[in-house]
């Protein structure tokens, strides 16, 4: 929500643009990294200010140009998605929503907390700096970051461990080097200039 499509924009419609941020997700997704001929159950955690049927319709149709103006997609890419069926579900019932919100949670919060991660991990007892970046004072730690903090040294060790090819320091949070590989992070990145998330009618 900082990035120059979001930040500072007079009565956006928060919902409006999770469901955008959604067709941006599955579009990269379906049709730029994982392509091929699989067909697609998608099961996103259930959000009542979602209308799916609109999403799905944008998704596999080519008829919404509103669309390929707005984000500047290729008509074309819109036959690239073997998306058949979404069900919205409650993530308390399905174990993979549940993974995917902490992948997702992980990857956000560690661009948003990454120079106290670095005093978190620095401030370990006899363990190493990851990093050769110059650490600042120690800082206080939330209970919340106790608990998160951890998990993001333990996702950077078994990343090592499992070869995925990931940036961390240089980004300042997750990201994804290897589209191939079976893991993504990445950042959506604002198109041009007219990108920007919409807002509520007055």
């Amino acid at each position: 929500m900082e990035d120059s499509r979001h930040k500072n924009l007079p009565g956006r419609d928060d919902n409006k643009n999770l469901a955008r941020m959604y067709y941006h997700l599955l579009q990269n997704t379906l049709s730029y990294r994982w392509a091929n001929e699989a067909t697609w159950l998608w099961i996103p955690d259930h959000q009542s200010s979602i209308n799916w049927r609109l999403l799905g319709d944008c998704l596999v149709s080519k008829k919404h140009k509103v669309m390929t103006d707005l984000f500047g997609i290729d008509e074309r890419s819109f036959q690239n998605l073997g998306l058949k069926i979404i069900k919205p579900t409650n993530s308390c019932d399905e174990p993979f929503i549940q993974l995917a919100d902490y992948v997702a949670g992980i990857g956000a919060y560690s661009y948003g907390h990454f120079d106290k991660y670095l005093n978190w991990i620095q401030t370990l007892s006899g363990q190493k700096s990851l990093f050769v970046s110059a650490i600042n004072n120690t800082v206080s730690i939330s209970g919340t970051e106790k608990i998160r903090f951890p998990l993001i040294n333990s996702f950077l060790e078994k990343s090592k461990t499992c070869k995925l090819r990931l940036s961390f320091e240089k980004t300042k949070g997750f990201k994804t080097n290897d589209q191939r590989d079976p893991i993504n992070f990445w950042l959506y990145v604002p198109q041009h200039s007219k990108d920007k998330a919409p807002t509520r009618a007055s």
